[in-house]
């Protein structure tokens, strides 16, 4: 019987700035964790949040210029997961358990935030589909 818990993780470090210093995304599934190469950390490592929130998807596609339909896939998921996650933190969404970005843990320390949310496979997939730039890889992974 396969797995049906996909749940994605998202953790995102910013400064005492509002400056992101990194971000990653484990996915949880079948009780293991797999960790995703950050595959945007050149796009908003540096960045605040307000910039990330405001950058374009489709500009980003054409710059990055990927080779496969799922890289551009993790791509927009990535975008789509760490702007959601950014609006959680600034209060522009509310994170609640109805949200597919769920606040999961919020830490600070003297010199950073550490931000944690979860991520409903399925509410990430309609995010995306919502925006237009969803599309299933297709046939055998790339």
């Amino acid at each position: 019987m396969p797995c049906r818990d996909i749940t994605d993780i998202l953790e995102i470090v910013i400064d005492n700035n509002d400056i992101i210093k990194n971000y990653t995304i484990t996915k949880r599934t079948c009780g293991k964790d797999l960790l995703t190469k950050p595959s945007i950390n050149s796009l908003i490592v540096g960045k605040t949040a307000d910039e990330v929130l405001d950058l374009n998807v489709g500009k980003i596609i054409k710059q990055q210029k990927p080779k496969t339909v799922r890289k551009e896939y993790l791509i927009v998921k990535h975008l789509v997961a760490v702007r959601s996650g950014l609006a959680v933190m600034l209060g522009k969404s509310s994170g609640s358990v109805e949200d597919f970005c769920t606040v999961v843990k919020v830490e600070q320390t003297e010199d950073e935030t550490v931000f944690e949310c979860e991520l409903s496979g399925d509410g990430l997939k309609e995010e995306i589909k919502s925006c237009g730039y969803y599309r299933e890889p297709i046939g055998k992974v790339q």
